[in-house]
């Protein structure tokens, strides 16, 4: 299976808020199916005022997602779980319904952590965190090496690995 990954554009926000009303985005994502709303939250990342970055994944050059990664010691998230601040960590998620249940998302971590390994050292640790329900996450992150560390009370499971 080939998917690629691309730096995500003002113009892809329209297709963000499109997969956020998808029933199985929505469930884990709680994000507000609003264009407003997602273009205030993501264009500070997008113009690089926030040290997230931002991802298209596309599957035979269609895009079916997007994924983000980030060092934790920016994010406002770490005092949730037992995290050290050099970690690395990412979030994803497949937006188009016929991208589930076909390997795409087991392939699109891997060339996620592609991605940190061709920025980052080797043995530098990646910690992710799936909502503790959310088997096929879990599933997937497993397949990619991840072992499991914690469920936090907020219920967020934490995996994590190295380079």
């Amino acid at each position: 299976m080939t998917i690629a990954v691309r730096a995500m554009t003002e113009a892809d926000l329209p297709r963000l808020v499109a997969w956020f009303r998808e029933p199985h985005v929505f469930r884990w994502w709680r994000e507000t199916p609003d264009l407003d709303a997602v273009r205030a939250k993501y264009l500070p990342r997008l113009a690089g005022i926030e040290l997230v970055h931002m991802l298209i994944v596309t599957e035979r050059e269609q895009s079916v997602g997007f994924a983000q990664w980030y060092e934790w010691n920016s994010s406002e998230d770490r005092g949730y779980y037992t995290i050290e601040s050099d970690e690395l960590g990412f979030d994803y998620t497949l937006g188009e319904p016929t991208a589930i249940g076909r390997g795409v998302g087991t392939a699109l971590v891997t060339r996620l952590l592609d991605l940190l390994r061709e920025r980052y050292a080797l043995g530098t640790r990646v910690s992710v965190t799936p909502h503790a329900d959310n088997a096929a996450s879990r599933r997937i992150l497993e397949k990619n090496g991840f072992a499991y560390v914690e469920t936090v009370a907020r219920g967020d499971a934490h995996y994590r690995r190295a380079l």
